[in-house]
């Protein structure tokens, strides 16, 4: 058997997914490893997918479930509806999602090696060989997550800010409407927020981030959600949470005959924590990079993927902004007032960049409802 790739790609989330099927589809011979036993069967993510993310490759309606609204909570529980014209937001079966998009991966060509555990690599004879076996690959893509593995092997750049998130998943909540329910509580959720969202099958997920010196206070946020909604007859299904990289993009994040995409190079939002939208365009884009190099048409995938990979240079000084932390008080005093709207529907309707021309007009544009 023939164990040498043109690419292995390090683990089979929406990044490695996404990066491991576009590789395939321009004639590489592509292999993801994964130490799940199958796509989808450990779920950190919360798994909703904006409108720009839900567009890249249109999922099954069986999997989703779609939202056009986001009801923002002040500290006190004061609350206002934000809408976008023509924005929505799919919420998402997760762990279906994610296999089918592997399922699409296996189509193209690659092949799935699971329950693989990335121990290390070394670069021999213009080649990349896994530890523990005799895989070897001409090109090495790490997508495996906040903490990668990948990254620390080759001395690339490392994710060193987190925000730390924990979800639970109910069955039983009544009194849940169909709106992304995002609470503002900088004593529960310090530097972020917590969350309450409708999902399929009768499920809510019930979440909260806070700034990585802290400890999510999921119980605590679940005592306050009961104060808007009906948990009498709740329980817990499942559980989810891990750390979200909010420093922006790591440096370096390609080396020799490697590079990072994902959660792995820091694509995930500083400031909303976003990172699927990021994860399956730039996946994309890196899958597509590498086998170009592959091809001889381009000399350097590093320095391509440079010009693509997002800088979030507004997002990150926003980000250091909201973990200086804004007073309960303050909050609940400022929260209603129509400018502060205003920027609170560009923060969640908004994908183009804050300093983007688009995303000052947008400001001016849309409807809220109080």
């Amino acid at each position: 058997m023939d164990n040498t790739y043109d690419v292995i790609v390090v683990g089979a989330g929406f990044a490695g997914l996404a990066s491991a099927s576009a590789a395939a589809a321009h004639g590489m011979r592509v292999a993801v490893i994964d130490r799940q036993s199958g796509a989808g069967e450990r779920v950190r993510t919360t798994g909703i997918l904006v409108k720009e993310a839900a567009e890249l490759a249109p999922v099954p309606a069986n999997l989703t479930r779609t939202i056009r609204r986001v009801r923002l909570y002040s500290p006190d529980l004061r609350h206002f509806d934000l809408i976008s014209p023509g924005y929505y937001f799919l919420v998402t079966q997760t762990a279906g999602l994610m296999g089918w998009y592997a399922r699409r991966a296996q189509a193209a060509g690659v092949e799935f090696i699971w329950k693989r555990v990335f121990t290390g690599a070394r670069r021999e004879s213009g080649l990349i060989t896994l530890d523990g076996g005799n895989l070897r690959s001409r090109y090495l893509i790490g997508a495996d997550g906040a903490r990668s593995a990948v990254a620390r092997q080759f001395q690339l750049g490392r994710n060193r800010r987190y925000l730390v998130g924990a979800e639970a998943e109910f069955v039983g909540v009544r009194g849940v409407d169909d709106c992304l329910h995002v609470f503002v509580d900088n004593r529960l959720a310090p530097g972020y927020i917590g969350w309450v969202v409708p999902n399929l099958g009768g499920v809510t997920q019930v979440g909260l981030a806070c700034r990585a010196q802290g400890r999510p206070q999921l119980g605590g946020f679940v005592k306050k959600a009961a104060r808007v909604f009906d948990f009498t007859d709740a329980r817990i299904v499942g559980r989810r949470g891990g750390p979200i990289p909010v420093g922006g993009r790591v440096a370096p994040f390609a080396g020799e005959r490697v590079l990072l995409t994902g959660d792995a190079a820091g694509l995930v939002s500083p400031l909303t924590a976003g990172g699927i939208h990021t994860a399956l365009h730039h996946g994309r884009l890196a899958g597509r990079a590498v086998a170009r190099y592959l091809d001889g048409e381009i000399a350097d995938p590093g320095a391509v993927l440079a010009r693509e990979y997002p800088k979030f240079l507004w997002k990150g000084l926003m980000r250091r902004a909201a973990d200086q932390g804004i007073p309960d008080p303050l909050v609940n005093l400022v929260l209603g007032l129509k400018p502060v709207r205003r920027v609170a529907r560009l923060v969640f309707f908004h994908n183009r960049g804050l300093a983007s021309v688009e995303a000052w007009r947008e400001l001016f544009r849309g409807e809220e409802r109080a």
